[in-house]
């Protein structure tokens, strides 16, 4: 069990990590006045030709004046794997207008039906058929059209948050049992790259991987508040951020979203599509709740606040078959 909660326990770690650094590059193209340095940062963080194109073919050119939907994307490949998986998913949703955001996530061992593979994991999609597939695939599950796609690789969390000189965070009792014996302070402090790692680690609590997504949440917030509005090493933090990331979004659109960042302003809508566990064949999966993520998907469209009490009445243990 202990094994479990550990690889649970990174996965979710990695879901913070994408919206954050996401964020650090959007705001980075808006403070950054140098053509080269622009122009190398949409360099690094380009698709190959091929991919690009087909791409180009799965997502929606945005109109002028309506809101963004981005795909962020979290992805891990090890030495035994032939291609990477999506440990990470999630849909950012950037309405400049209103100068409000929301963001989605998706378990990515949510059982979904997958085109030409029939029903499994969402995030075996990109293992399938790299960043195209998956777009169609949570198209198809969402009824969302994407405009962009953001693909992170997983690598230097502390390097990020030293970067940016250390984030606050307040840990209350809601983290105790999962920090017992770690050493880490209770109380508001800033936590540096090392500290901000290990409060985020696979730990025991209550409520399991919905309560580690909700300490997630609680970190982008502080995050990105704090990014905001200090811009310290952010050449370099942009730099670091650039050469793990892949997208379909140039240097122009980045610089517009990042705007909208910039301030203390920005309203954040944060929701995870709940859904129950089970088993089938001895292969773990989650099952999603298809009406509670159809009211987070509605309210999402709309610009509206995400309903309160949905992911409480939709996440459960479920059976085995």
């Amino acid at each position: 069990m202990s094994e479990v909660r550990n690889k649970r326990g990174m996965i979710l770690l990695k879901f913070l990590k994408i919206a954050a650094l996401v964020v650090v590059v959007l705001v980075a193209g808006s403070v950054v006045y140098s053509y080269s340095l622009v122009k190398s940062l949409e360099k690094k963080m380009q698709l190959e030709p091929k991919e690009a194109a087909e791409v180009k073919k799965e997502t929606t050119e945005p109109k002028k004046g309506e809101p963004r939907y981005i795909l962020l994307v979290g992805a891990d490949k090890r030495p035994d794997w032939k291609a990477a998986r999506a440990d990470v998913i999630m849909i950012l949703r950037v309405d400049p207008n209103s100068k409000k955001a929301h963001l989605l996530s998706i378990p990515r061992d949510s059982r979904v039906e997958i085109l030409g593979q029939g029903p499994d994991k969402i995030n075996h999609s990109l293992a399938y058929g790299g960043a195209p597939l998956l777009i169609a695939t949570v198209e198809c599950y969402t009824d969302l059209e994407m405009n962009y796609y953001f693909q992170v690789d997983m690598a230097s969390f502390s390097e990020m948050v030293d970067a940016v000189g250390g984030v606050y965070l307040n840990v209350d009792k809601n983290w105790e049992e999962g920090l017992r014996g770690t050493g880490i302070r209770a109380g508001y402090h800033k936590r540096n790259g090392k500290e901000a790692l290990a409060l985020l680690q696979p730990r025991t609590y209550p409520g399991g991987d919905f309560v580690r997504i909700k300490h997630q949440q609680y970190f982008i917030a502080e995050a990105m508040k704090q990014m905001m509005t200090s811009y310290t090493n952010i050449p370099g933090l942009a730099s670091i951020v650039a050469s793990h990331t892949k997208t379909n979004m140039d240097m122009g659109e980045m610089i517009g979203l990042g705007r909208t960042f910039m301030g203390s302003d920005v309203k954040l809508q944060t929701a995870i599509v709940p859904g129950k566990t089970g088993m089938i064949k001895g292969v773990s999966y989650v099952f999603p709740d298809e009406k509670a993520m159809n009211e987070l998907i509605e309210a999402m469209k709309e610009g509206k606040d995400f309903p309160t009490g949905v992911e409480k009445r939709g996440a459960s243990s479920g059976a085995s078959i």
